[in-house]
Formats: structure tokens, C-alpha cells, sequence
């Protein structure tokens, strides 16, 4: 029985590497990555001074990685348009089904893919933040983060004790904030493999909750709001534990889904 489990975790492990390769090798999740980190740039020069002016403090690093937390949620909201229609594109392609003739099984293929577009996530997410940062710095060199205060809406005090530990923390809400919408995507295909849907529908409904899920209750729960790292409506939950456990159990949630689905679903 330990063999047995020892060669079915072998078989995942394989499976999430060659997954994880596969879109890591590929041209559209760094387009995707790039194209943010410019726009994330184009951010940091034109609004960083206008936020520190209306705070009345100095144009810093610590405030412009502030600002850059826009450039992180655009990463996480379009990852699906990048990454999502993988498990989709395998199943309308035959490939799920070649895996399963090799004794993969069901539940292990939706687990390994899950794993593996959470490292392509992780990934994505560490490059643009990488990328954003350095952009701050060399925008506004290495001055200290002082008098940040509530201009920075998520752990200010954080952010003024520890940048490092503020930048480490932010990287993985987002990683599971992105990994939760891939998550979306591979459910989606586990009832349906068709890739455009896959794709576009997790951003799509992301935004369209963003806009109509309205009440105190409603916003604790809205995933746009929790995305954007927006407190607009005195709901005081955008804390480092709050925003780490709502994004991993939502994405752990989503692929539990995937996995009864496309074992209780029908063809390859």
C-alpha cells in the first residue's frame, strides 16, 4: 500500500512538472508578465507623486510598491486569458485522454494540473512583483518608507516596519489570488472543455461579482474587491492572515470541485 501511494505521488509529481514546464516554456504567460510590468512603470512615474502629494508625504519606494499593487491584481485578474485553457485545450486535444489510457486517473489529472498552474502562478506572480519593485527603486531610488501611513491600502504599518516582509506577504495573496481564478478555469473545463470559455469566464465573473455583490456581508466575500486590495466600504478584512486564508481556501475549494466533476463527468 506505501509503494502504491508512493508511485501514485511519483505520477503527479510528474505530471505537475510537465504541466508547469509546458506553460513556463511558453511564449504568453512573461507577454502577459511584461506587458503589466510596463504598465506598472507607466504607474509608477505619473501617479506615485500624485498619491504622495495628496498624503503629504515624500515620493518613496515604499509608496510607489503601493501604487505597484495595481500592476499585481492586473496580473492575477488577466492570468486566465494566459494560462486557463490549458487543462481545456488537453481534454478537447486528446492529451487527457492519452493520460488517462497511461493509468493517470482522474482525480490525480485535475490535482497535478491544479499544482502545477499554482507554480506557474507563483511564477508569473514573483517575476511581476520582481519587476515592479525594481522599477520603484530605480524610479525613485533608495530613500526610506517614511510617513507611508494610510496612503498604502493594505498593512501600511507592515509596510513601514518590514518592506521585505510586507513584498514576501503581498507576493502570496496574489499567487493564490491568481492561482484561485486558474482554479476557476480548470473546473470550468472539467465540466466543459472548451478553452475560450475557460479562459475568459474566470475574469469576467470576477469583475461582474466585483459590481454586484453589495451588503457588509457581501463585500467580506466580493473576489474583486479582495483582488484590488480596495477598502471602500468600512470593511476593515484586507489583513495579511484574512487575505491568505480567503484566497486558498477559494482556490483549494474550486479545484476540490474540479476534481468530483470530471470524475463524475463523461468522455476523455
Amino acid at each position: 500500500m506505501v509503494l502504491e501511494l508512493l508511485e501514485r505521488l511519483g505520477s503527479v509529481a510528474r505530471m505537475v512538472r510537465t504541466g508547469s514546464v509546458r506553460e513556463l516554456t511558453g511564449a504568453r504567460v512573461w507577454a502577459l508578465v511584461a506587458l503589466a510590468v510596463a504598465y506598472g512603470e507607466y504607474a509608477l512615474r505619473t501617479e506615485t507623486p500624485a498619491v504622495a502629494r495628496g498624503a503629504g508625504v515624500g515620493a518613496s519606494p515604499a509608496l510607489a510598491l503601493g501604487v505597484g499593487l495595481q500592476v499585481l491584481w492586473l496580473v492575477a485578474l488577466i492570468a486566465p486569458l494566459a494560462a486557463g485553457g490549458s487543462f481545456a485545450s488537453d481534454r478537447a486535444g486528446g492529451f487527457a485522454a492519452l493520460q488517462l489510457t497511461r493509468g493517470a486517473g482522474r482525480a490525480r489529472l485535475v490535482i497535478a494540473r491544479a499544482l502545477a498552474l499554482l507554480v506557474v502562478a507563483t511564477a508569473a506572480m514573483g517575476a511581476a512583483g520582481l519587476g515592479t519593485a525594481l522599477a520603484a527603486w530605480v524610479t525613485f531610488g533608495t530613500s526610506p518608507a517614511e510617513g507611508v501611513g494610510t496612503s498604502v491600502p493594505f498593512a501600511p504599518h507592515l509596510l513601514e516596519a518590514s518592506p521585505f516582509a510586507w513584498v514576501l506577504i503581498v507576493g502570496a495573496v496574489y499567487a493564490l489570488s491568481t492561482w484561485a481564478l486558474l482554479s476557476a478555469g480548470i473546473l470550468i473545463a472539467a465540466v466543459r472543455p472548451h478553452p475560450l470559455a475557460s479562459r475568459a469566464l474566470p475574469p469576467l465573473l470576477t469583475l461582474a461579482l466585483g459590481f454586484s455583490m453589495t451588503g457588509r456581508t457581501a463585500y467580506v466575500l466580493n473576489p474583486f474587491e479582495r483582488l484590488s486590495f480596495l477598502q471602500v466600504h468600512g470593511v476593515d478584512w484586507n489583513r495579511p492572515s484574512s487575505m491568505l486564508a480567503y484566497w486558498g481556501l477559494t482556490g483549494g475549494v474550486l479545484a476540490a470541485a474540479a476534481v468530483v466533476g470530471y470524475a463524475r463527468g463523461e468522455g476523455p
